[in-house]
Order: C-alpha cells, then structure tokens, then sequence
C-alpha cells in the first residue's frame, strides 16, 4: 500500500518532524529542584534541625514518598499566614510552579543527575 516513494518520503519526513520539532519534556534531576529545597525547607530540616535532613540528594530520596503529598496540602513548608493577603519577611511558601516542579522531578524518578552541580 505505502510502498511508492511519495509515500515513504511523506513518512520520512513526519517521523523527522515528530523527534525534531515537537517540544520535549526535558528530564528534571535534583540540581533542578535542590534551589527550590533549600529555600524552603533546609533552614527546619537539616542535620541537627527540628525535622529530619533533606540536605543533599540521598536524604531527600528517603523521604520523595511523603514531599508530594505534605506540598500538595500544605502542611509543608508550614506557613499558616494567608499568602494572598499579606507577605512577611522570610515567609516559605511554595507556588504552584514550585509545587509542580518538584512533584514531576519525583514522578520522573527522582534523578540524581550529577549532584555537585546543586547549589
């Protein structure tokens, strides 16, 4: 059926297409979620801190179970202030990016890329 040459240059081309001009999701590594970490939850959770340490790739790993959920309600970073009616000083909150960023970084695995590279 698509055996005339018209054809397989048509197919040729849309595969080519496909792979080269569509937008792919680029794969997030924890270089790309360890600012977001840091800002938000190393100054509580931290070696000797209240919490245990998400300082660096292999504690966060332990615990990339409990982040998207304890993100998505809210209960972390703990900040009870209404975002939307008053800012302070320091305040941690998490926007919807972040959130969103750093729950695909773990549904895509949680790869650790190359780790010196985290701030």
């Amino acid at each position: 059926m698509f055996t005339s040459t018209p054809y397989k240059q048509l197919l040729l081309i849309l595969v080519f297409w496909a792979f080269h001009c569509l937008p792919m999701q680029a794969q997030l590594v924890y270089k790309d979620v360890a600012p977001l970490l840091i800002a938000n939850c190393t100054s509580c959770h931290h070696e000797g801190g209240l919490a245990f340490s998400l300082s660096g790739y292999s504690n966060v790993l332990s615990h990339v179970g409990a982040i998207p959920i304890v993100v998505q309600n809210n209960s972390m970073p703990p900040w009870p202030a209404d975002p939307s009616y008053k800012h302070y000083v320091k305040e941690r909150v998490l926007s919807a990016a972040d959130k969103t960023l750093l729950t695909n970084w773990i549904s895509q695995g949680a790869l650790p890329g190359d780790t010196s590279l985290a701030a």
